[in-house]
């Protein structure tokens, strides 16, 4: 009756795709994960991670697990926002070094454990040409007539990289022949660090290129220039306007009276048609001459004041910012093994609170504070798992994970604060994880095994940034493991991850085109290798 119940139990566990991680939990945390990819029923060494309470099953001894996980990928950003250079950003994601390792002690009724590895792992990303949120201040530029910039181009580049440990201590208890509980505690500590740089900006101004400093010094030049040749226009036409009241005349009756002469009146007119006001005339009267000599000086000054507010744009600028916390997680874990062919586990871990401290060698930025006082979370899991074996040369192994997104804080969005915009990172609803692997036992020393999973993280448009990022994911793993001795065993796995796109939809208040709403489409490839060795002394 068990077999069939837990056959039950296993197939409900299994949608049509399966997926793991969540939105900041690093669910790979040994080789066995990385060839199976469903290791909630584990009752091996790294049930130390996957299932403690499990670890009952252990033969009595020590037992010692040890074991890297090697991940390189992609991150593809495009951006539609109409005034960026080019809408492609590339960037290559690698962790080359994310190792595991454990160690459990089994006398009589208890089992003793610890264990470390990266709670938290997205590794090394580095943009080559930058990321939008970098370039949009500079392409706005071109938004504003006045400046007259055609184009620009800088060099442009961002890396981050995000690693949190955690080191995990508990003890398992054996209730009866059937029952363990499991408690534990874990300390996450780690940092994440963004570095970058907006260097060599040269903006496009009639016709040639100019480094920002030029351009500005060349563009108020030449406005001061403007108003420099302005002022003496106006000083002379109110001069005559209080000592002849010639205010009300047109320039056609003044020419007529003799008192302008045509050379003098078409100087006038040409003047206001070179400062683009084309309707200029000999018709308007000295008093609106007078006005739109003014109005020109007016516009100038307002043009000058506006290169000035935005010359930081064209400044270089830099971010070499670290942000490291520490934290606690406490984890229960219960574990059922009805029979030798069946296992059912459930594990429970308490939100970590993440409280980060700043420090920041240069930001030009803005972006990160000293005196900021933020914090992430690491959401709480409920992780079930069920494994069977059907025959002696099979096992079978599901597990769902459901990460409580919706309890955890995520802190603000950072390219939007890029933006100079207050914008909390939200969750539409919680991540949830199914994953199913597969072990052909081929002898009594080498299996071989399969395994699939699939993600769906719920997240908002607003949690969603260039900074970072979270796709819809299915992945496929394979691998082996060869025990070398009755001590001895190596267990490696390959695993290639296929995400599915995220489209992210935003809105700038300073564009006018299509109501100021433009999307980008968010991408990424992942693929990895993972080996360990473990090893047992047994009493």
């Amino acid at each position: 009756m068990i077999r069939f119940v837990s056959i039950g139990i296993l197939f409900l566990l299994i949608p049509a795709y399966l997926y793991a991680d969540g939105l900041v939990t690093n669910g790979v945390h040994s080789a066995q994960y990385s060839r199976m990819l469903s290791r909630n029923a584990s009752t091996e060494i790294d049930a130390v991670y996957y299932n403690p309470a499990g670890l009952i099953n252990l033969d009595y001894g020590w037992h010692y697990g040890f074991g890297n996980t090697f991940f390189a990928g992609k991150r593809n950003i495009y951006s539609d926002f109409p005034l960026l250079i080019s809408p492609d950003y590339q960037g290559d994601n690698q962790n080359f070094i994310a190792p595991n390792g454990y160690v459990a002690y089994r006398t009589d009724k208890w089992i003793l454990s610890a264990g470390f590895g990266q709670v938290i792992a997205e590794g090394n990303t580095h943009y080559r040409n930058g990321i939008p949120s970098y370039e949009i201040g500079i392409s706005k530029l071109k938004l504003n007539n006045q400046f007259e910039i055609d184009d620009y181009k800088a060099s442009i580049e961002f890396a981050s990289r995000l690693i949190y440990w955690g080191f995990q201590a508990g003890a398992t208890f054996e209730m009866n022949d059937a029952l363990s509980v499991f408690g534990g505690l874990r300390v996450v500590t780690g940092s994440d660090r963004y570095s970058g740089h907006v260097r060599n900006i040269e903006v496009k101004y009639a016709g040639k290129f100019y480094s920002g400093s030029m351009w500005m010094n060349t563009r108020l030049g030449e406005l001061n220039d403007k108003i420099n040749n302005v002022k003496p226009v106006i000083e002379s036409l109110g001069t005559e306007m209080s000592e002849m009241g010639t205010s009300g005349l047109s320039l056609d009756v003044l020419i007529q009276g003799g008192i302008y002469s045509q050379e003098k009146a078409d100087g006038l007119i040409d003047g206001l048609r070179a400062n683009g006001i084309a309707s200029a005339n000999t018709g308007w009267t000295v008093q609106r001459v007078w006005n739109e000599y003014r109005g020109v000086i007016t516009r100038a000054d307002a043009v000058k004041r506006e290169i000035q507010s935005n010359s930081s744009l064209l400044n270089n600028k830099t971010i070499d910012a670290n942000r490291s916390a520490t934290g606690l997680t406490p984890v229960l874990g219960v574990c059922l093994i009805p029979s030798e062919d069946v296992v059912l586990s459930l594990k429970y871990e308490y939100r970590t609170r993440l409280n980060l401290n700043v420090s920041s060698h240069s930001d030009d930025t803005g972006l990160f504070s000293e005196d900021e006082n933020s914090r992430i979370d690491i959401p709480p899991l409920l992780a079930i798992g069920v494994g069977y074996k059907p025959f002696y040369w099979l096992w079978l192994s599901s597990s769902y994970n459901t990460y409580f997104d919706k309890e955890a804080g995520w802190g603000w969005n950072l390219r939007e604060k890029m933006q100079k915009r207050l914008v909390n990172r939200n969750i539409d609803t919680n991540t949830y994880e199914l994953a199913l692997g597969i072990q052909f036992n081929m002898s009594s020393r080498f299996a071989l095994s399969v395994g699939g999973l699939m993600t769906n993280p719920g997240v908002a448009d607003t949690y969603q940034s260039d900074f970072s990022y979270s796709n819809p994911s299915i992945t496929a793993a394979l691998g082996f493991q060869w025990k070398i001795t009755e001590y001895l065993a190596l267990d490696a796995g390959f695993m290639n991850v296929f995400y599915k796109d995220a489209e992210v939809s935003f809105k700038d208040p300073d564009l006018t085109v299509n109501n100021g709403m433009y999307s980008e489409v968010l991408g990424k490839t992942t693929m990895g290798f993972g080996f360990g060795l473990s090893y047992s002394i047994f009493k």
